[in-house]
């Protein structure tokens, strides 16, 4: 070894020397400290979840569709379908990306990309679908991927940018979380 790079033995032993104290210490607490600390532990445990601050956030599901990120809320999609192929519609329009079969029913699936006006690479076919509660039906909204889901707190919902396309809020991270009433809402006849 080199001068420079020799152990500190006398430092070593004092910090060892200083840990083992600090372990002495903490495990001569009294019984009657330690009863202390496991009866604050149990109150502490023994209290019932606040469903307030639960209630307070909103569970969004984050897509991308074409190059932008979109927000849906989670208890409105019954299903995610991953790399299924759309029966085309003929004379359907643009919006209406085809049918799928799902469980042996059949349910319309749209495009979400051209239902917000958001370039896509229009290859269309092996998309992720997400089935949507519409009532007692279902209907496919057509999304490029899924990217993540997760909460939302109150404080974190904003208000959409003036003139945002079937935008309910947004969040801090500017993912617009979609009205999807709204977006469906021209094609009623598809679903």
């Amino acid at each position: 070894m080199s001068g420079d790079a020799r152990l500190n033995w006398a430092a070593a032993r004092e910090r060892l020397l200083r840990v083992q104290q600090a372990i002495e210490q903490t495990s001569s607490h009294s019984s009657e400290r330690r009863d202390q600390i496991y009866r604050e532990r149990a109150a502490l445990l023994a209290r019932p979840v606040s469903h307030r601050d639960e209630s307070e956030r909103k569970w969004i599901m984050v897509v991308r569709i074409g190059a932008a990120r979109y927000g849906i809320s989670l208890p409105e999609i019954s299903e995610v379908i991953g790399g299924s192929t759309c029966a085309r519609v003929p004379g359907a329009p643009p919006e209406v990306a085809g049918l799928i079969q799902v469980r042996g029913e059949v349910r319309p699936v749209l495009n979400a990309g051209r239902l917000l006006s958001v370039p896509d690479d229009d290859s269309g076919d092996s998309k992720i679908i997400l089935l949507l509660r519409r009532g007692p039906r279902e209907i496919g909204l057509q999304v490029d991927e899924v990217e993540d889901i997760r909460t939302v707190s109150e404080d974190e919902q904003k208000p959409p940018f003036h003139g945002a396309a079937h935008a309910r809020w947004m969040t801090d991270d500017l993912v617009t979380v979609l009205d999807t009433d709204s977006m469906f809402k021209e094609h009623t006849e598809v679903s």
